[in-house]
């Protein structure tokens, strides 16, 4: 930590923390590159079960509140297309 003359405290980041956290390795393109090929010794065999995402309580209320509104919003729709015809 450095205190300027303004009496302001700053912080002096060592050296090493100047450079990039993560640098790519750079490579040099084969000449000569080999195909990869798939064996099935390297593959690892398992039981698997699906699996279903379960959603909040209050998703579902909103989800229910949400077809009811439409329900209603469609049948309000129809009513007032119905009495615009006949009144």
């Amino acid at each position: 930590t450095i205190i300027s003359d303004t009496g302001v405290a700053q912080l002096q980041l060592p050296v090493e923390a100047e450079r990039p956290l993560f640098r790519p390795p750079v490579s040099q393109p084969s000449t000569n590159p080999e195909p990869v090929v798939w064996s099935g010794q390297d593959a690892l065999e398992t039981q698997a079960a699906l699996v279903h995402y379960v959603d909040h309580p209050l998703v579902v209320v909103l989800r229910w509140l949400d077809g009811t509104m439409y329900t209603l919003e469609s049948w309000l729709r129809s009513l007032w297309k119905w009495l615009l015809r006949h009144l």
